[in-house]
């Protein structure tokens, strides 16, 4: 369970510092011509990342670095629902940190339900 909760915190946390640091940066586009690469992408990367390290070395040593790396793609990923559930793309949609931060209670109540019913 607490490696559940480190993942919640860093996935909020890396929300954040992404938009102070898009902030700060002038909400910079990557990419030229037309393309944008949203940070939605390095998110979905960075889950898989995690999910392969887990897969082939799930263990103490790696556990702790898959969540970090696993919540910094989950704050990277949620970062964008505004963008997905408004039909302008609209990234700044006032409900979208509402809705980020339930999510990450929803995965901690979740887990912490199948893990209360495993130890049965």
């Amino acid at each position: 369970m607490e490696h559940v909760v480190t993942f919640v915190i860093v996935a909020m946390a890396t929300i954040l510092v992404t938009r102070l640091l898009l902030m700060a940066a002038g909400y910079p586009q990557l990419g030229g011509e037309g393309m944008h690469i949203a940070h939605v992408l390095w998110g979905g990367a960075l889950l898989i990342v995690a999910m392969v390290a887990l897969l082939l070395f799930m263990g103490p040593v790696v556990r702790p670095a898959a969540t970090v790396i696993g919540g910094i793609g989950f704050g990277l990923f949620i970062d964008e629902v505004g963008k997905f559930l408004t039909d302008d793309n609209n990234y700044f949609y006032a409900p979208a940190f509402a809705i980020m931060y339930a999510s990450g209670v929803g995965v901690v109540v979740a887990a912490d339900v199948v893990a209360s019913r495993r130890r049965r």
